[in-house]
């Protein structure tokens, strides 16, 4: 694939564009004024801007756990539903003797199980 070579004025013209087509997107996304005046939507970009150069990680630091939390999380969740899978299984197949139900119950106990052990090598890791 070529790559093109853009003279100065090629790539102000390009980025007027990309701009022109920023502003034009957003102009659904501001609230005119209650004098039904058009917003201003270089005061909106010149916002953006600002967030996007903002310091988010933070603001994620304090809103996230770390991984390691995730992921201890996601493990309990899933030896929870193993739990009470195997509860509800051999419950059920003591009422019903249903083999089928048995068998896909034990399925799916098996892919929690497989998710589980797959979480705890990350977490190893």
């Amino acid at each position: 694939m070529e790559t093109l070579d853009l003279d100065s004025k090629s790539k102000k013209q390009a980025a007027q564009y990309s701009l022109n087509l920023i502003k034009v997107s957003l102009d659904h996304l501001v609230i005119p004024d209650a004098e039904d005046k058009a917003p201003d939507v270089d005061a909106t970009v010149a916002a953006m801007k600002q967030l996007s150069v903002m310091d988010t990680k933070k603001d994620l630091a304090s809103k996230y756990p770390c991984s390691n939390e995730m992921l201890k999380e996601l493990i309990k969740d899933h030896e929870r539903i193993i739990t009470q899978l195997a509860k509800s299984m051999s419950r059920y197949y003591e009422r019903y003797r249903d083999v089928s139900l048995r068998d896909l119950l034990n399925r799916v106990i098996e892919e929690h199980k497989n998710i589980a052990w797959r979480l705890k090598r990350y977490l190893i890791a």
